[in-house]
């Protein structure tokens, strides 16, 4: 707020909900506030259903079947998770393949190592995991590692965001990259609705593409 106060904007976009912070913005002189609150809008999007089913297709033509989903170890995420995971579970029921459980990420390696093993022990029969992000993958990827399961001659792993770690992974991890552009133009168009007087459009579902590597 104090920067507010010191260049005086007329306008202040932020990406999460400034509704607890509009009365100081507004005393700060900002005449135009526009709170993007992404999570809130996604969560209501398609963009899940759309990653699932390109991480899913993906699995399909490599003969993966059937398929888990993992869960990331923080509880903050767990709402947001667990709702990827029913999407998860509705698309693949819709393609013809069946998600028959869920593994979640410990809170250190060891942990996750424990339940990695545990979690393969009781379903051998799954050969593929879809992960909640990359940061699961590579939680998982190494927790398989530890326990000597190949990926993915014995089971594939696949992962969301392309986060810039994905590609240093044994093996290198399979994801999915959003169009960073097309957010980019559609935020653009928010802001400039909104100094219109406009109301904002909401962020559409995002365009995703494959980023194959060797972990499927």
């Amino acid at each position: 707020m104090g920067l507010a106060r010191v260049i005086q904007p007329f306008a202040d976009v932020s990406f999460a909900n400034l509704s607890s912070s509009e009365a100081a913005l507004r005393a700060a002189g900002v005449q135009l506030i526009q709170g993007i609150d992404f999570e809130a809008i996604r969560i209501d999007s398609d963009w899940m259903s759309d990653a699932a089913e390109l991480q899913l297709t993906h699995l399909k033509d490599r003969r993966h079947h059937p398929v888990a989903f993992a869960h990331p170890a923080s509880a903050g995420l767990r709402e947001l998770a667990e709702r990827k995971r029913e999407i998860t579970s509705a698309r693949a029921q819709q393609l013809g393949l069946t998600l028959t459980s869920t593994v979640t990420v410990g809170q250190d390696r060891s942990d996750t190592a424990r339940r990695v093993k545990r979690w393969r022990s009781e379903n051998p029969q799954v050969t593929a995991v879809v992960c909640f992000n990359d940061h699961v993958g590579l939680a998982i990827l190494a927790a398989l590692s530890d326990n000597a399961i190949a990926v993915p001659r014995e089971i594939a792993v696949i992962g969301t965001d392309d986060a810039p770690s994905a590609q240093y992974s044994i093996p290198a991890m399979t994801t999915l990259r959003s169009d960073a552009t097309a957010g980019a133009a559609q935020l653009t168009r928010a802001v400039v609705c909104a100094l219109n007087g406009q109301k904002p459009p909401l962020i559409p579902p995002h365009t995703f593409t494959i980023v194959e590597r060797d972990s499927t």
